[in-house]
């Protein structure tokens, strides 16, 4: 629709032209061509303004965009924040778990039965070995969604001073 009112616009201009070089209004015809060259300026005009509104919506949605973007990124990276606080104290506790069957196996060697003991003990090194991997893998998430949030903020930024620099200048 934009294009076809602007190739009206155009195909007309050269009415308008020669509706302003035309001589006084006595004439019916000038009179007639100056009436359309008021009609197109307006026709202009209202063009423009819709479409600097329209550049205006899309902008304000760019900007909703990445602030929803934003939004789900921090959420993330809080929740797996979260989940490595908790890993953390996995692991300490299977630490100390490990140190507590270790002294168990130290003390029960002398009673020749530590087999029991030794299977937990394995259960435990596999299970602290596991919060490490999950912990190493979260750490990496959490950086990759740091830098993520990071340059979609920036991003963000970016579009809201471009928003409102044409809302100034729309409005001004």
């Amino acid at each position: 629709m934009r294009r076809t009112l602007m190739a009206l616009v155009l195909a007309l201009l050269p009415v308008a032209a020669a509706a302003q070089a035309a001589p006084a209004a006595t004439d019916p015809v000038a009179a007639e061509l100056a009436r359309v060259n008021a009609t197109l300026k307006e026709i202009t005009a209202l063009l423009k303004g819709q479409s600097d509104i329209q550049d205006l919506d899309l902008l304000m949605k760019r900007v909703q965009l990445g602030e929803s973007q934003v939004a789900e990124l921090d959420r993330q990276l809080r929740s797996d924040e979260s989940e490595l606080r908790g890993l953390e104290t996995q692991r300490s506790n299977s630490e100390l778990r490990m140190r507590a069957i270790a002294a168990q196996l130290k003390r029960d060697s002398q009673d020749q039965k530590p087999g029991e003991l030794e299977a937990i003990s394995e259960q435990a090194a596999e299970e602290l070995k596991r919060t490490r991997q999950r912990m190493g893998q979260l750490s990496q998430e959490i950086a990759v969604l740091q830098s993520d949030l990071a340059n979609r903020q920036e991003d963000l930024r970016g579009w809201q001073a471009l928003l409102d620099r044409r809302l100034s200048r729309h409005v001004g």
